[in-house]
């Protein structure tokens, strides 16, 4: 199973992990997002935060992550904070897109 089948497979429960932990909006980019992930590559994930949540939400919200896809997350990225980044890709999608 790829990481993208699994992203898509674990959808409601990676959903309900981000709003316990105040992130909305959950995005997927890099190489997951433009299909070239390979076995032991991390999922970059971005997400917009609740205001006033914080590093302890950020830090929990990574490991429940990495708990729930037995993959390697990356810092949730801020969507505000991340802003120049996600123009300059146009790979920045919804992880359960086709």
């Amino acid at each position: 199973m790829s990481i993208r089948q699994l992203l898509r497979s674990k959808r409601t429960k990676i959903l309900q992990i981000a709003a316990r932990h105040g992130a909305r909006k959950v995005r997927v980019f890099g190489l997951v997002a433009r299909g070239s992930a390979r076995r032991g590559s991390d999922v970059d994930f971005l997400v917009e935060m609740e205001e006033g949540r914080s590093l302890l939400d950020h830090a929990a919200l990574i490991l429940d992550l990495e708990r729930c896809s037995n993959a390697r997350s990356m810092w949730p990225q801020n969507a505000d904070s991340a802003s120049r980044f996600a123009k300059k890709s146009s790979e920045t999608r919804s992880p359960y897109e086709g």
